[in-house]
């Protein structure tokens, strides 16, 4: 151990004495703080997360030549000259003097050799990673894919490996919950699952699949469910480049479900750089139930619900019904079930006076048991918003925002009751945050175009429902509001052509009312008339705006007060809806505004 001391002592003493520490340390601190800017333009441009490596790499990789150069014996420096060296005529002592001085000189110019070699190492470094970073750059064309920003993503739905169609809704399932799971992450954009579900079994490749929605990265797999395991392959691909992010296979026991679609959400974060805060961990870590058959009946219900026929949705209260006698804890299915009933009320297939008290019940339970769930604060926000409690209803819109930002039905709902107020700066705002969360939803394009109509930009609302349309041409909501907004700035013929395209997809009760509307507003009475005889079975309010628009007020008002006694949803609209103008300067109306507390 003595031996080792004065080598030691001797290499520490030759570092002070070169100065090289100065190097060493200024060398590093240079490299750590272009590390930090290499990592912010990494974020940023949405380069590959080993990029940032490569940087650190590269610094290191030029140390060696510092170190070497700082330790090349002096004599090896530049040299003076030897009239520099040697003074002609000196004398010994002046000799003596010049020689310390010539040493001097050449331990500078040594040092400055080092100073030289660390900063030329250092900027063939940053030169080398600038290459590889342009080279990235110009082919992903400049990061176009990440227009939104890299912390994006879309789910395409998993496909089913097992063999079995019959395990269709399991696969399904799991790309619901991962996007459930990633959608409560505040610092990602994650498309919602209308959109995602368009591409089940495209052709299409990534990179347009991320231009199309917008996204920068994509989240694609499959599941094999066989018996009580099950196999989950998932892959974060970068859309643009085709660069894998992330890869891995889940081959688990059933019971490790929860577990599984956790940790995907928590690797894609991870991959994203996305900061998770302790209460989006913990939300993540947590299991909605213990029973594997419940969970199974709940995906089915969900699976069911989406479809919106009265015959599925009639399968999901039954799926969830059963969900809850399995497991009377298990919230989700609670929330599902309220879902399913005021999804038949708003369609117009049950009474509110049926709907509200199945759909209030579970939803108080859901709450009771998952106080943190944001799909039963914005359903119960639908609730109170029916009840005319809309301070109420916009408190859990905005709590389950919070909840998960990424949940764009909460965005959207929120924006048509803001609407209905007419508050339509706001309205507006949520509305395209939910455009953005889920672009391919035509339900969601034709409300973006309801909230320019409502606050009379007719311009605005034809220009954004013709664009739904053209994406989406047998979307028929899209074509009854377009024939209103038609209507209103006086294009009686395509406004009658646009309801009666909406006719011809389905002919259902409130769709013939509207078609009477505009036919009333081009003069075509006994058409109208014939319609409105033929179909007073539906919605009162549609009957109501047909009186208005042929100039019989007190028809209009018999109509509106039946539909206030049926609690009719459309009545929430009564501030803004264009079609009731001529009647506003009645005070029966500003009676009926007071008493829907819309005043």
């Amino acid at each position: 151990a003595l031996s080792m001391v004065s080598p030691l002592k001797q290499l520490i003493v030759e570092i002070h004495r070169r100065s090289i520490w100065q190097v060493l340390v200024i060398y590093v601190a240079g490299a750590w703080f272009s590390y930090e800017i290499i990592d912010a333009i990494t974020d940023r441009l949405s380069l590959p997360a080993w990029l940032p490596v490569l940087a650190i790499i590269l610094f290191l990789f030029g140390l060696p030549f510092v170190v070497a150069t700082a330790f090349v014996r002096e004599d090896a420096a530049p040299s003076l000259s030897p009239a520099e060296a040697t003074p002609p005529d000196a004398d010994a002592a002046k000799a003596e003097i010049e020689t310390a001085a010539v040493r001097q000189e050449v331990r500078r110019r040594h040092r400055l050799l080092t100073w030289r070699t660390a900063g030329f190492s250092f900027m063939a470094a940053l030169a080398l990673w600038g290459v590889v970073a342009a080279g990235l750059l110009l082919f992903q064309g400049g990061g176009s894919a990440a227009s939104d920003g890299h912390k994006s993503v879309a789910v395409l739905p998993f496909s089913n490996m097992s063999g079995d169609p019959e395990n269709e809704y399991f696969s399904d399932g799991i790309t619901d919950d991962i996007i459930t799971q990633l959608s409560k992450i505040a610092d990602l954009k994650v498309i919602s699952r209308t959109s995602v579900m368009q591409y089940k079994g495209t052709e299409k490749n990534l990179r347009q699949i991320g231009e199309e929605l917008g996204v920068a990265t994509i989240l694609e797999g499959g599941v094999r469910k066989v018996g009580d395991r099950v196999r989950i392959n998932a892959q974060l691909v970068n859309a643009s480049s085709d660069a894998h992010l992330w890869a891995e296979t889940y081959d688990r026991e059933l019971t490790d479900i929860f577990a599984i679609q956790g940790d995907v959400a928590q690797q894609i974060a991870s991959a994203l750089r996305s900061t998770l805060t302790p209460d989006e961990q913990e939300r993540l870590r947590r299991h909605p139930t213990d029973n594997l058959q419940a969970y199974e009946l709940y995906i089915q219900g969900r699976f069911f619900w989406n479809r919106r026929t009265v015959q599925d949705i009639q399968r999901a209260i039954e799926l969830f019904e059963r969900a809850t006698e399995l497991d009377s804890t298990y919230a989700l299915a609670y929330a599902g079930l309220a879902d399913t009933y005021l999804t038949l009320y708003s369609w117009n297939w049950m009474p509110w006076a049926d709907a509200y008290p199945q759909a209030d019940r579970t939803l108080r339970r859901a709450l009771e048991l998952d106080p943190l769930l944001p799909e039963a604060h914005a359903s119960r926000a639908v609730l109170l918003e029916q009840q005319l409690d809309r301070a109420g209803a916009e408190a859990e819109y905005l709590r389950a925002i919070e909840l998960a930002p990424g949940y764009a039905p909460a965005h959207h709902w929120y924006a048509l009751m803001l609407a209905n107020l007419g508050r339509f700066d706001e309205a507006r705002a949520e509305i395209l945050a939910a455009a953005e969360l889920d672009p391919l939803a035509p339900i969601i394009g034709t409300n973006v175009g309801q909230a320019f109509f409502l606050a009379r930009d007719y311009d605005a609302a034809i220009a954004q429902l013709e664009a739904t349309i053209e994406s989406e041409p047998a979307f028929q909501y899209a074509w009854v509001l377009l024939g209103r907004a038609y209507a209103e700035v006086g294009r009686n013929t395509e406004a009658v052509a646009a309801l009666r395209r909406a006719v011809e997809l389905e002919e259902w009760p409130n769709i013939l009312l509207r078609l009477a509307y505009v036919l009333e507003r081009a003069g075509q009475s006994e058409e109208a008339n014939r319609i409105v005889e033929e179909n007073t079975h539906g919605d009162r309010t549609r009957v109501a705006l047909v009186y208005v628009a042929a100039g019989d007020a007190e028809r209009a008002f018999e109509w509106l007060e039946r539909a206030h006694a049926d609690q009719s949803p459309f009545l929430h609209e009564l501030k803004v809806e264009p079609g009731y103008d001529p009647i506003r300067s009645d005070p029966r109306f500003g009676e009926l505004l007071r008493r829907m507390r819309l005043e």
